[in-house]
């Protein structure tokens, strides 16, 4: 591990614990390239791309978006999931089969839009999302959002402002 003032660089190396989103919540982290920064003061470029987040617990952060253009969701984001792109929730399949009166089996690709993040997901992918996750908040989870999303750039919070970057 490397130190520097006034920020702490964290290189990733094997884990010997989990630092909650309270946790972090009291830095300004950034993720991304390998690399957890925890700073004391914000450090967001004007030229990054920046969306409101929530945050329920001490290990959830969320973010507003829309399914196919117009079915507005949450989405978990979790830029520390290496090898995620996006997970659709099985509540989110559901809901779409509901709404075109078709089977769960036979929803399609689905589009997917937070901010300026735009990607597409696969229906079959949603059996790898966690077990009872979109059932416990009380408003629809469109799905995850992971690490690979974020390929090449650094994600940071800014708990103070509830502001998500990306650069």
């Amino acid at each position: 591990n490397q130190t520097t003032n006034p920020s702490v660089t964290l290189v990733w190396a094997a884990v010997t614990g989990v630092l909650g989103v309270g946790f972090l919540s009291h830095f300004f982290p950034s993720i991304g390239r390998g690399r957890l920064t925890l700073r004391k003061a914000s450090r967001t470029s004007s030229g990054a791309d920046e969306l409101p987040f929530y945050f329920a617990g001490d290990r959830t952060i969320f973010v507003a978006g829309h399914v196919d253009g117009s079915m507005a969701a949450y989405f978990i984001i979790n830029p520390t999931q290496a090898g995620v792109k996006f997970i659709p929730s099985p509540g989110l399949l559901m809901l779409i089969a509901r709404e075109k009166k078709i089977g769960v089996e036979k929803v399609t690709g689905l589009k997917i839009k937070a901010g300026p993040y735009e990607t597409t997901g696969d229906p079959r992918d949603a059996v790898k999302f966690p077990p009872g996750l979109d059932a416990g908040h009380g408003f629809l989870l469109g799905g995850l959002i992971g690490a690979d999303a974020f390929k090449g750039k650094v994600v940071s919070l800014d708990f103070t402002r509830m502001r998500l970057s990306v650069e």
